[in-house]
């Protein structure tokens, strides 16, 4: 609910969630998982993508370079979702 984690177990334990992960030499795998989860027909499942789009919203919008992934689920109209 607080956002995304890499590890289920991670090395430093308290390590906050992440609102949105950066891209890197592969994409995202938040900005994936969200442009996959708009595209089922589980209410609740895209109701969870949503609120995880919201959430990375203003690291996407400060910073488009680095978080392109999800910046392109925020520049898609719903009715256009992949």
């Amino acid at each position: 609910p607080d956002g995304w984690r890499r590890d289920d177990r991670p090395l430093i334990p308290g390590m906050a969630a992440e609102r949105a992960m950066p891209e890197g030499a592969l994409p995202s795998p938040s900005a994936l998982l969200i442009r996959v989860a708009l595209q089922s027909d589980d209410p609740a499942l895209v109701e969870k993508a949503v609120v995880a789009t919201e959430l990375g919203r203003q690291k996407a919008q400060l910073e488009p370079f680095w978080y392109a992934g999800h910046h392109a689920v925020l520049l898609t109209p719903a009715s256009q979702t992949p």
